[in-house]
């Protein structure tokens, strides 16, 4: 059989989920980003992020539902800077729907 030159051919290497673009995957994994934007940020195919994810225990619709103890220390620590930036954006968006 023919060897490819795919991305399923590629080197393979330890998983290390405390480093690099391994890591990467996991912490944006773990605060509900997609896997377009993971993609992007680390070079890693949608397989590759699904394994380090699954490897990792993070479930992305646990940091969605509020269920993650990243989501609570999120809320509790981001809320003053959202409350800010949200009514930024609403008070332009009014204003440029009134012209």
């Amino acid at each position: 059989m023919k060897k490819g030159t795919g991305s399923h051919h590629l080197k393979r290497r330890r998983l290390r989920l405390l480093d690099g673009d391994d890591f990467t995957c996991t912490l944006l994994g773990s605060l509900g980003f997609s896997t377009k934007l993971i993609m992007a940020r680390t070079g890693l195919s949608p397989s590759q992020i699904g394994y380090r994810l699954r490897v990792g225990g993070i479930k992305r619709s646990d940091y969605r539902d509020g269920e993650s103890p990243l989501a609570d220390s999120m809320l509790e620590r981001g809320q003053s800077i959202a409350i800010s930036t949200v009514e930024d954006h609403l008070l332009k968006f009014v204003e440029e729907s009134r012209l």
